[in-house]
Formats: C-alpha cells, sequence, structure tokens
C-alpha cells in the first residue's frame, strides 16, 4: 500500500498519508489546517545494498581460494 507525501499550498506543511486508492486521492486533507489544496511531492528513497554485518569479501565477484 503506497504512502505519499504530500504539502499542503494553504499553510505549506509536508505530510504523509496512506492512499488506498487513486480515486480517494481527490480527498486527501491537510492534517494541519484540514484544507484540500494539496499537492504530491516526490520521495526520497534509499537502496540496501548489502546485509547488515556483511564484509567486503561477502560482495558477489570473483572467487578466490577454489581449486
Amino acid at each position: 500500500m503506497p504512502i505519499y507525501e504530500y504539502r499542503c499550498k494553504n499553510c505549506r506543511s509536508d505530510f504523509e498519508i496512506l492512499v488506498l486508492n487513486s480515486s480517494d486521492e481527490d480527498q486527501v486533507a491537510c492534517p494541519q489546517c484540514e484544507g484540500h489544496a494539496v499537492e504530491r511531492v516526490m520521495s526520497c528513497f534509499c537502496k540496501a545494498t548489502g546485509t547488515e554485518g556483511a564484509s567486503s569479501s561477502d560482495s558477489a565477484g570473483p572467487s578466490r581460494g577454489f581449486k
């Protein structure tokens, strides 16, 4: 279920909200001023590149030590 970030055009506050259907998006209201003049903003994201505690020798690459 997507959580979108919005900015209120009235009070300029940023907030996140869970939107179950795209048709519900026009009913999103600002939690500060309860206004419906909101715009969706681009969210930041991160990508996990490994597992916790993995060392550099655990990364994929040429195998070593096999005969």
